[in-house]
């Protein structure tokens, strides 16, 4: 069936009783804004102890899953069953929908409807990136390694080859295209996030980067939660 995004809040809204709701994160990103074939996950908040509910009751494994995520949890709240959610997807079975998406849902106050960021590739890592890179080395000489740290104070800094530099959410954009056009080669992009960040802050991150156009940047599929 065609998803329609207003039912869909709705049905968030009804679902939100007593102290447990879903507050989606906002984006300004509008690359998806309609997807077929759905079933639900929620991580919902607990409004009096700060603590995270997860339901996946609905979920049908031959669907697109819309994972409706409360803007306010930290990254360190949903990363168990995020994980699980990714592992579930990518694991053989004898109903597997190859063409199957995992998709955030958010709202885009924009166009005052819902908004969808895939992330089906992605893979949540907890060990630092320096270990990762000791047992998967990088050895595209096509591309220059550009990290990118974003703390929980909202300080981001980016570094390159033997530059670091300080950066904020308003400046995050220029300041990284400032540094990818220093020269021709590709910018390969690892993206580091603190676990204390909220949800809220780390769907704003990820929007900025998907509307960067026009440049020579890529983004690793492989992205490092870290305490």
């Amino acid at each position: 069936m065609k998803l329609n995004p207003l039912l869909v809040l709705v049905l968030i809204t009804f679902l939100s009783c007593n102290e447990r709701s879903v507050q989606l994160p906002e984006t300004t990103n509008q690359t998806i804004l309609e997807i077929s074939d759905v079933s639900p996950v929620y991580f919902f908040y607990n409004e009096e102890s700060g603590e995270m509910k997860f339901n996946r009751n609905n979920l049908i494994g031959t669907t697109n899953w819309l994972v409706n995520i409360d803007k306010r949890l930290t990254l360190e709240q949903i990363l168990p069953d995020l994980n699980d959610l990714q592992k579930k997807r990518r694991k053989d079975g004898m109903h597997k929908n190859e063409s199957a998406r995992n998709y955030f849902t958010c709202s885009n106050p924009d166009i005052q409807n819902l908004a969808f960021i895939d992330f089906t590739n992605i893979t949540y890592r907890t060990e630092s990136i320096t270990d990762y890179l000791i047992t998967n080395p990088f050895n595209d000489n096509t591309k220059v390694q550009v990290f990118i740290n974003f703390k929980k104070d909202g300080a981001i800094d980016i570094g390159k080859k033997l530059m670091v530099k300080s950066s904020d959410m308003t400046n995050f954009e220029s300041d990284l295209l400032q540094l990818s056009r220093s020269e021709a080669l590709t910018d390969y992009l690892y993206l580091n996030f603190n676990e204390d960040l909220s949800f809220q802050d780390y769907i704003s991150f990820k929007s900025i980067l998907l509307e960067i156009k026009g440049t020579e940047l890529e983004v690793s599929q492989e992205e490092f939660i870290y305490k």
